[in-house]
């Protein structure tokens, strides 16, 4: 190897490991040939090396000053500073520029977990509040995600800066936000507001009657909202309560039979089946399912769990009108298994086991109608993962897909409108919040 060549791959290694990404192979070219044109001999060291400032030295025919190395560096940043830019431009991709599993688009403008993720009526995506970096405990901003530009930017700032809450899509297409914990995790929330997507604006609107924090939210098909269980300051919570969008109140409904309340979902037959109780110590409630029936207010036994879930689990409803529920676990000890509840039937049954014990990870319907599981963490206090599955509801069983480029948690996940899913935010394997966002490619994913 030649001292040219050998200048040229020191170059090319430094733009490699010091730039965002792959750098394209013209822009490396284009840096190195502006250097080549200056070491037609070896004599270029020597006016890069040469004696006292502003001494000449003769390169061919060229007289070059010492100073001349200044010329190379600042070409050789700018070459940098146009990869970084070229780099950073390649984040901001779209689903129809991608041909992986995973693909990466733009990040969050803040890095936040424990936020939520809505999808509006209009197909942009709403994320608002969460854990924030050290220093941040809850945030009151709010950030919306575009799917025809791949892009996040700041909308309006929450009235309360919050985490740990719910948000609900209304009929006429704001959001509902409730409860959660406030900036200094001294006080568990009972206020609520509400984003308008028009005007890009949040008010506030009427307070529940209880605090309530890792409480469930479903809207109903009349149009309210039904808020259930969660936990107090003191307490963990059975009480229910309506939102009325319409008058902007709440009202008291009838108790649950278990307090706590993980996971809540709407069945076809516009009844509400919540799953686990959050009570660490009542074991006989973690096993627990009810059904609210909003014509009479009330609560009946839905069935028992096969596996006791008081926390972190995450439930999907099917396209066939079952609900799969996946992970959580008992006082922090998660689990690999899954069931399928029939709400004909009102029993739950096996569907097999996920390849890692997971709580706090995502999961999502697909179109085809198989869901898509991905991160979490095994155990309570473990590092988040990276691993990603796929639950086939007609065979029952689940396959492995390309895990994510990186481990997360308590991230927002969303399907988008074509198909795809945005999975932001989250807590990564370092326990810090993360402001990267992921798109899934569910053509791609099997």
């Amino acid at each position: 190897m030649t001292r040219h060549d050998d200048f040229d791959l020191r170059i090319r290694t430094w733009l490699d490991e010091t730039a965002v990404g792959e750098l394209p192979d013209a822009l490396l070219e284009t840096v190195l040939d502006s250097t080549r044109r200056r070491r037609s001999r070896p004599a270029w060291l020597v006016a890069l090396r040469g004696g006292g400032m502003g001494r000449a030295v003769r390169v061919g025919a060229l007289p070059v000053r010492r100073y001349a190395y200044l010329l190379v560096l600042v070409a050789l940043l700018l070459g940098l500073l146009a990869a970084f830019l070229l780099a950073a431009a390649g984040t901001h991709r779209l689903s129809s520029e991608c041909s992986a599993t995973w693909c990466v688009t733009e990040n969050l403008e803040t890095a936040r977990a424990d936020m939520t993720a809505t999808l509006l009526a209009d197909g942009r995506v709403l994320v608002a509040g969460g854990r924030g970096a050290a220093g941040q405990p809850a945030l009151a901003t709010a950030e919306l995600y575009d799917p025809q530009t791949g892009r996040w930017s700041f909308t309006g700032s929450m009235v309360t800066a919050r985490r740990l809450h719910v948000a609900t899509l209304l009929a006429d297409g704001r959001v509902l936000v409730a409860g959660g914990q406030d900036p200094d995790d001294a006080h568990t929330l009972a206020s609520a507001e509400l984003y308008d997507p028009r005007t890009g604006t949040w008010s506030a609107t009427g307070s529940m009657t209880t605090p309530r924090v890792y409480l469930t939210s479903t809207r109903l098909r009349d149009g309210r909202v039904l808020v259930a269980g969660g936990t107090s300051p003191s307490a963990f919570l059975a009480s229910a309560e309506l939102y009325d969008s319409e008058t902007g109140t709440w009202t008291a409904t009838s108790s649950m039979i278990a307090a706590g309340a993980d996971t809540a979902t709407l069945l076809a037959d516009g009844t509400v089946l919540v799953a686990g109780g959050r009570d660490p110590a009542d074991a006989a409630h973690q096993l627990t399912s009810e059904r609210y029936d909003p014509s009479t207010g009330t609560w009946s036994v839905a069935g028992k769990l096969i596996d006791a879930r008081n926390e972190s689990a995450t439930a999907v409803l099917l396209v066939d009108g079952r609900v799969l529920i996946s992970g959580g676990g008992p006082a922090g000890s998660f689990v690999r298994s899954a069931e399928v509840y029939d709400p004909v039937t009102r029993v739950w049954t096996a569907a097999g086991s996920m390849s890692t014990s997971r709580g706090g990870h995502a999961a999502i319907l697909l179109a085809d109608g198989e869901v898509l599981v991905a991160g979490g963490q095994p155990n309570d206090g473990q590092p988040a993962v990276s691993s990603a599955e796929l639950y086939d509801p007609r065979a029952g069983t689940w396959q492995s897909t390309l895990d994510m480029p990186m481990a997360r948690m308590s991230s927002g996940a969303v399907p988008l409108a074509d198909g795809w899913v945005l999975i932001a935010g989250g807590v990564g394997a370092s326990q810090d919040p993360l402001a990267s966002s992921l798109l899934y490619n569910p053509t791609m994913g099997r």
